[in-house]
C-alpha cells in the first residue's frame, strides 16, 4: 500500500532519560504523524560515557529502567497513542570490550532478561534488538536469534561481518539461499538455523552532531540525506533515521543547546512529510512486515 517505509530509531533511552527531552525533541515529528522508536536500555550502567548525565557518570552502578516511573508512563502513552515503538538496546550499553570471556549461554540470559524487563514495563511485545556500539559477537548473534528476535544494526565493516558472523549470514550464502527458496518453495536450513526466520535491518543514514557544527556542513549532510532518501524511495525501499536525543542537550542541559542539529531534523522530517504515500512506522512492525514478506 505504501510507496517507501520511513522508521526513526533513537538510541539510548533508559533510566536516566527525563520524558520532557523527548517532548522537547520529538513534539514535532509526532504532530506531522511520524512514529519514534525508542532503542531502550533495560539496565543501565552508569559508565564514563555522555549518555549518562555528570551526576551519574563513572558510578559504575546499573539503574533499571521500571525504576523511572515517569518515563515508564510517558512511553506507554506514547505507545498507546502510536507515536512511540520500543525495542531493546542491549543490557547494560556496555561497551564491547567488557564483555571478554562470556559464553553465549550468559548473553542468552542478559537478552532474555532485558527483554522481559522492557516487556513488563511497557506491557508490549519487543521484537528487535539494537546492539549497543553497533558490535554484533558471534555469542550475541546466537543470542539475539534464541529469542526470535530481529536486528537493527549497522555493519561497521567487512571484518567484523566476516569474524563474528554466522557464515550463513554473509551476503553471497545469502543470496544461495534465496535462491534455493524461491526455487524450492520452502525456508531452506543451513545447519540447525533458519536464517530466513530473522530480519536484520540496516540505519540509512545517522543523524550525527559532528555533521552539523556549521551551517555549510548541514546544508551539505542535508543534500546527502536527500539523495539518499530519493533513491529508497524511488526504489520501493526501506529508510531508517539514526539519533541519538541526548545529543541536543549538551551535557545534558535542559533545554535544547544544539539548534543547527534540530533545525535540520525537522528539516529531513518536512522533507519526507512531503512525498506521497510514505509508511511512517516503527522498527517493530516493520520487521514483522518483511518477515512476513519473506515466507512463500
Amino acid at each position: 500500500m505504501y510507496q517507501a517505509a520511513f522508521a526513526i530509531r533513537d538510541d539510548d533511552t533508559s533510566f536516566f532519560t527525563r520524558p520532557e527531552m523527548l517532548d522537547k525533541l520529538y513534539g514535532y515529528a509526532w504532530e506531522l504523524g511520524f512514529k519514534v522508536t525508542l532503542s531502550v536500555i533495560p539496565m543501565h550502567r552508569a559508565i564514563n560515557d555522555y549518555n549518562v548525565p555528570p551526576n551519574f557518570r563513572g558510578l559504575n552502578k546499573c539503574f533499571a529502567i521500571h525504576e523511572n516511573d515517569e518515563l515508564v508512563e510517558f512511553i506507554k502513552e506514547g505507545i498507546k497513542n502510536d507515536l512511540i515503538d520500543v525495542v531493546q538496546h542491549g543490557y547494560t550499553h556496555e561497551k564491547p570490550h567488557a564483555h571478554s570471556g562470556r559464553k553465549t549461554s550468559d548473553y542468552i540470559l542478559s537478552v532474555k532478561k532485558g527483554r522481559r524487563m522492557l516487556e513488563e514495563a511497557f506491557n508490549m511485545t519487543i521484537r528487535v534488538f539494537v546492539p549497543p556500539y553497533e558490535y554484533v559477537s558471534k555469542p550475541l548473534w546466537m543470542a539475539v536469534y534464541s529469542e526470535g528476535m530481529h536486528f537493527c544494526r549497522s555493519i561497521r565493516s567487512y571484518r567484523d561481518l566476516l569474524l563474528n558472523i554466522p557464515l550463513s549470514q554473509i551476503r553471497p550464502i545469502s543470496a544461495i539461499k534465496l535462491f534455493l527458496r524461491k526455487a524450492t518453495g520452502r525456508p531452506m536450513h543451513l545447519g540447525f538455523l533458519d536464517i530466513s526466520s530473522m530480519v536484520e535491518i540496516v540505519p540509512s543514514y545517522s543523524h550525527h552532531w559532528r555533521k552539523y557544527v556549521s551551517e555549510e556542513a548541514a546544508r551539505l549532510s542535508f543534500d546527502r540525506f536527500k539523495k539518499t532518501f530519493d533513491r529508497v524511495y524511488h526504489s520501493g525501499g526501506v529508510f531508517v533515521l539514526l539519533n541519538h536525543y541526548w545529543e541536543y542537550f549538551f551535557d545534558w542541559n535542559d533545554n535544547v543547546t544544539r539548534k543547527l542539529q534540530q533545525k535540520y531534523l525537522y528539516k529531513i522530517l518536512d522533507y519526507v512529510d512531503s512525498k506521497p504515500n510514505v509508511w511512517k512506522c516503527g522498527l517493530n512492525e516493520l520487521a514483522v512486515t518483511l518477515q512476513q514478506r519473506r515466507r512463500p
